[in-house]
């Protein structure tokens, strides 16, 4: 703040490390000077990849958005690999944005944004004890002020979204030593939270994340993780497809061959479907395998 001319409380930190260690704090206060002497309105590229950790690539998206005569933009950088499990996740995200949005707006909009995105990735079941998603907006685009329950608020809310999403996804895919990026989607729960416990229910368990590496369809694995959810199930209806195909209709298997089933499980991208057939509550939750090199390296 000091070397910045500006308010201590206009700075915000976010952090992470190794759990139970003190904060080396003299790494970075020996270098805030020449840090500001560095910034630059093109020096997104390089903070995204200062913040990695076990991350292998950096990460950052965004997009422009039409409002009124004029539009805004939103974009963001993110780290994030392992420990990876609502709420939030091992992991830290900036986002910018040049909108001008009331400041209740922003709020509400970003904890949608978040519950939407960040709080449905997993990787290992793990939730961190540090995480942190900050959105800074400078209010210098052409587009009108942005207020609650207007149409421009939708477009920001959904761009706001959008962008939180794709980096949610990037941290899946970029997942410490994982080889599959899997999609559940659970349909027809009673409730929204039935589908949820559902989801993660399936996303976070170690027999099917271990059976998605070898390739498996193992569709028994999904609807025992289906089974010990808190939810209301009844497993008489349940129905489970991979990709498109339908591995279980009503609690049993299907004529559907296993070597077609293969070929979706084998694929790097899939998508899990369970249908409960209960109601009309979705949730998707955006997952991966668990491999033997995720083990070594942690």
């Amino acid at each position: 703040a000091e070397q910045l001319g500006i308010k201590m409380k206009q700075v915000m930190v976010g952090s992470t490390g190794i759990i139970g260690m003190t904060m080396p704090i003299e790494r970075i206060t020996d270098r805030v000077e020449s840090l500001v002497e560095g910034l630059s309105a093109d020096g997104s590229s390089k903070a995204a990849a200062a913040i990695m950790t076990s991350d292998t690539k950096p990460k950052s998206f965004s997009i422009e958005v039409p409002c009124g005569k004029g539009s805004f933009r939103v974009g963001g950088i993110a780290k994030g690999a392992g420990m990876i499990c609502p709420n939030m996740a091992t992991m830290l995200c900036f986002i910018t944005t040049d909108a001008k949005v009331q400041r209740s707006e922003l709020k509400r909009s970003t904890q949608s944004a978040v519950e939407q995105s960040f709080n449905r990735i997993t990787i290992d079941g793990d939730t961190s004890t540090n995480d942190t998603v900050i959105v800074m907006s400078n209010g210098a685009s052409d587009a009108p002020l942005i207020k609650s329950r207007t149409a421009c608020a939708e477009n920001f809310r959904a761009a706001l979204t959008h962008v939180m999403l794709q980096l949610a996804k990037m941290m899946v895919r970029d997942g410490e030593r994982v080889t599959k990026f899997v999609e559940i989607r659970v349909l027809g729960a009673r409730t929204y939270l039935d589908a949820k416990h559902v989801a993660q229910a399936v996303a976070n368990s170690m027999l099917v994340k271990c059976s998605w590496h070898g390739g498996d369809p193992n569709w028994g694995r999904v609807i025992h993780a289906v089974g010990y959810a808190n939810a209301r199930v009844r497993e008489e209806l349940v129905d489970i497809y991979f990709g498109g195909l339908c591995a279980c209709k009503g609690g049993l298997a299907t004529s559907t061959p296993v070597k077609e089933l293969e070929k979706v499980t084998t694929k790097p991208n899939f998508t899990v479907t369970v249908d409960l057939n209960l109601g009309e509550a979705t949730y998707n939750v955006y997952t991966t395998d668990l491999s033997e090199e995720y083990v070594g390296f942690n």
